[in-house]
């Protein structure tokens, strides 16, 4: 399986053994969105600017996971069509991008995110490289600006689930802090 957090400025894709929990191996790159704008308000308004422009940049973050995936694959000695799962998360605007959806809407209040929900596609639908049929699972994003990588972060250290106030922060391009307590 492959894990994927596609953030403003980095990339960073991990390969998994689903069957052992065991973390493989990672790769970290610059995001190759970045030519297209610094900052996530930049990259929407490259979208917007022309049609075709959502594909060119959706297309380079395809092609840099892609890349990571076939080292792996090289490193390891697997065929990349047996991977079987991938597992995405990033701030609302990547996820947006990633899965090809024009992300106008975040640029200008209330900021309203075409989705919220976690959304599953296959690896041949999103041309990554793995088993035609791989489930690739996008994390569920909270709001305009609050991506499915807090989502993450929320749910891995099990922040919902305690008793006492935790401080979560996400020091990114884009930055987001959790404070839960009782819940």
């Amino acid at each position: 399986g492959v894990a994927v957090d596609i953030g403003t400025t980095t990339a960073v894709v991990m390969l998994w053994n689903v069957q052992t929990g065991e973390m493989m191996d990672v790769s970290a790159s610059t995001n190759p969105q970045g030519a297209y704008g610094a900052d996530v308000i930049s990259r929407i308004t490259f979208v917007m600017e022309k049609e075709g422009n959502l594909d060119v940049i959706h297309d380079v973050i395809i092609d840099c996971i892609n890349k990571a995936v076939e080292g792996f694959a090289a490193e390891h000695g697997f065929n990349p069509e047996n991977i079987y799962q991938y597992v995405v998360v990033g701030n609302t605007t990547m996820s947006h991008i990633f899965l090809g959806v024009n992300p106008a809407q975040l640029a200008v209040s209330p900021f309203t995110p075409v989705f919220t929900q976690g959304l599953w596609a296959s690896c041949e639908e999103l041309a990554l490289k793995g088993h035609k049929d791989a489930q690739v699972h996008v994390a569920a994003n909270i709001a305009g600006h609050v991506g499915s990588d807090i989502t993450a972060g929320i749910i891995t250290n099990d922040l919902m689930d305690c008793d006492k106030g935790h401080l979560f922060i996400d020091i990114g391009t884009n930055g987001e802090i959790v404070l839960t307590g009782n819940g």
